[in-house]
């Protein structure tokens, strides 16, 4: 037993019971949480195979030498199915292809799980040593299989982030941060195995070595996934599914809109796209009078909004402000992306900003920054910050100090 004895084997009980909890999890998303379950057991597994490999343990349990072996490819495609899951993308049964690698794999090692005990052993000495020399050219290649996977699922990640914001004022429930911490991290430490593995070729890293820091890496992996994982898929529920899946309806426009300068019923029909229409025969003269139309639209939706001010709403979305306004959610996406050059989440977001400057200039000094940013809508601290930022270019407090407002 060392060191690396001990961080292996404790984090191997670790992942083993983050296995258990989470197949045994009846809330939130049941299937990104059996994802991450196997993911886990993946991990424990690893981890095992360090232990084994450290305290020379293969030697008494040869059946278990190239287990982990035989599953490695699986690590990349489980991270992109757990994506997948959580950005509102489920899985088809198409998608078991990812599997058919693993499954040839698999096939390739019979003849070594079935052969003699001190072959085994010899073959797993050589390779910790790095003697076999086509083992060290495969263990090279392996971890870019897997970064191909990660970059896959920073893509899918990435068009998630595009998708709530077009959607969402508030993020801090849908924006999956931590998901892109996870990501990123296992990313890291998969480019650093794979230039470690360049470095086995020319002799200049063991295999043993690589695994030692792969078993420090993979425990903290493990615990940090644990802490962030089990805290924020029990929140993440069918519910933003349902909400992300949702079509940019068509809805009719309450009274609301209908006077005082609102959009008509004429105006509404021609909200419609092209397809969507009943009377195609002025289908081009209509598109040309989209384009005064928009303009129009986005006059009277910016009158609202300083009117009615439901930006003060903390879960504002695309679809409550379209049944508030009468215009379908997908007319307000193209005044936001379009004529303002906005997505939803800046759209809202600056108004709460300007908001915050006429409150912040009447408020009494016993008013702190956080509290003026809750009553204006935004959820937490540093969403307020950030946006302030991003829209002004200054902090909240270098406001109040350049204003004089204490």
């Amino acid at each position: 037993m060392n060191i690396i004895s001990i961080i292996a084997l404790l984090g191997t009980a670790q992942g083993v019971f983050l296995t258990l909890t989470l197949f045994a999890w009846q809330k939130g998303n049941r299937r990104a949480n059996a994802i991450l379950a196997i993911i886990f057991a993946l991990m424990s597994l690893a981890m095992w195979n360090v232990y084994l490999n450290t305290s020379g343990l293969y030697r008494t349990l040869t059946f278990s030498i190239r287990v982990y072996d035989a599953l490695r490819l699986l690590t990349g495609p489980l991270i992109y199915w757990y994506v997948r899951e959580m950005v509102v993308r489920p899985l088809r049964w198409r998608d078991s292809w990812h599997l058919l690698p693993t499954l040839v794999y698999i096939v390739w090692l019979i003849p070594f799980f079935m052969s003699s005990d001190a072959e085994k052993i010899r073959f797993m000495e050589q390779t910790l040593e790095g003697a076999s020399y086509q083992y060290v050219v495969f263990a090279a290649l392996r971890p870019w299989w897997t970064l191909g996977y990660m970059l896959a699922a920073l893509r899918l990640l990435m068009e998630y982030s595009r998708r709530i914001k077009e959607r969402f004022a508030s993020l801090e429930v849908v924006g999956l941060q931590w998901l892109w911490n996870i990501v990123l991290g296992l990313s890291a430490m998969t480019v650093m195995v794979a230039l470690a593995g360049i470095g086995t070729l020319w002799g200049m890293v063991r295999p043993n070595q690589i695994n030692h820091a792969m078993a420090i890496a993979a425990a903290l992996w493990v615990y940090g996934l644990a802490y962030f994982a089990l805290r924020k898929t029990i929140v993440y529920s069918a519910e933003l599914r349902q909400l992300l899946a949702e079509p940019l309806d068509f809805p009719t426009p309450p009274p609301l809109l209908l006077k005082e300068g609102g959009i008509t019923a004429q105006s509404h029909s021609r909200l419609l796209p092209p397809f969507a229409r009943t009377n195609t025969a002025d289908t081009e003269n209509d598109i040309a009078a989209d384009v005064q139309q928009i303009e129009q639209d986005a006059k009277h939706l910016l009158q609202f909004m300083e009117e009615q001010k439901p930006y003060l709403e903390h879960q504002l979305t695309l679809q409550k402000l379209a049944i508030l306004t009468g215009f379908p959610a997908y007319r307000i996406s193209d005044i936001h992306n379009k004529h303002l050059s906005l997505n939803f989440f800046d759209f809202v977001n600056r108004y709460r900003i300007e908001e915050w400057k006429r409150r912040a200039q009447e408020a009494p000094q016993a008013i702190t920054i956080q509290e003026l940013a809750y009553s204006v809508g935004f959820n937490s601290k540093s969403s307020f910050n950030a946006a302030f930022k991003k829209h002004t270019g200054q902090t909240p407090s270098d406001y109040r100090a350049h204003y004089g407002i204490e």
